[in-house]
């Protein structure tokens, strides 16, 4: 049942509203400015209806420390009174009630009023919430989206980048070295005979040798630098800021840490190897053909002794 506090130091007053208001609403009472005040940021009633003229603290000034009051701003307040010149209900409206009756009163226009204003503020409270859960909606709706970008990018198996964001990135870079011509190199990784590791220990397996291919790799790469899964048992390296030479380098490291170390899964201990191919950045090709180049590099190397690094020239 809605709440209705009605404000009036006159006793006659307060019994005359509550009679007409209580087979519809639960009433509340308080004879003066401090009270209402008070007993307002406890019930939160649905409606104020607010006597001007009181002892101590009038009506007008009871209403600028409601509507002062977070807790008691948002409550609609209308005042009834029997001053009704120009002047007081323009001070009504200042002090921030909603409405003004004057006394005496017709009881089916008061109690319309009553309803009216009640019935306003469901409407803006249900206005409220239902942007509130838009607003809600929306900010999960854009989680929902950031998380579905970030699952785009990345290769479920092993938490590193795809081919999809490999490509963005080194057009990013592509871009960056149109703004400050600084080199970098790309580096395409096979694993040496994969199709025999999962045709001799199955599928599962092959997984945890990519996932420890990975993990070498990362281990012995720079912060900026990138890792993308290309395709199956192969892997894209994006070397930022690198020449040719410091390309073979990081090549070879990875190379030779890979060769020395093994996987370790269900009582086996699994040794690969991987080849690489590489080339530094042409401007004057496109970014398939750079890469095409690297791919290039890295068939050179299989078709040679594998286990090995090239770099195109």
């Amino acid at each position: 049942m809605d709440r209705i506090l009605i404000v009036d130091d006159v006793p006659v007053n307060i019994k005359l509203l509550g009679e007409l208001l209580r087979d519809q609403y639960e009433i509340f009472v308080a004879n003066n400015g401090q009270k209402a005040v008070q007993l307002a940021a406890e019930i939160k009633p649905d409606l104020i209806l607010m006597d001007v003229m009181m002892p101590d603290m009038d009506g007008f000034t009871a209403c600028r420390l409601l509507k002062g009051s977070l807790q008691t701003a948002d409550i609609p307040l209308i005042f009834i009174t029997a001053r009704n010149q120009s002047d007081d209900i323009v001070n009504g409206f200042e002090a921030g009630g909603q409405d003004y009756i004057a006394k005496p009163f017709n009881p089916q226009e008061l109690y319309a009023r009553v309803r009216s204003h009640i019935e306003l503020k469901k409407s803006r409270e249900a206005l409220a919430e239902y942007a509130a859960r838009l607003e809600r909606n929306n900010n999960e709706l854009n989680i929902l989206l950031e998380k579905l970008e970030v699952m785009a990018s990345i290769d479920p198996l092993t938490g590193i980048f795809n081919r999809r964001e490999a490509v963005n990135r080194m057009n990013e870079e592509i871009s960056r070295y149109k703004r400050n011509n600084k080199e970098f190199c790309i580096l395409m990784v096979d694993i040496d005979n994969f199709k025999n590791v999962n045709d001799t220990y199955g599928h599962e397996i092959g997984d945890c040798v990519i996932k420890h291919i990975v993990e070498v790799t990362r281990t012995h790469l720079r912060q900026h630098d990138m890792v993308a899964r290309w395709g199956g048992e192969e892997f894209l390296i994006l070397l930022p800021e690198t020449n040719a030479l410091g390309a073979h380098s990081a090549a070879e490291k990875i190379r030779s840490c890979i060769e020395e170390s093994s996987v370790e899964v269900k009582d086996l201990s699994i040794s690969v190897t991987v080849t690489i191919g590489g080339t530094e950045f042409n401007p004057n090709i496109d970014l398939d053909a750079n890469i095409n180049r690297a791919d290039q590099a890295l068939y050179s190397g299989k078709n040679q002794t594998k286990n090995c690094v090239v770099i195109a020239p």
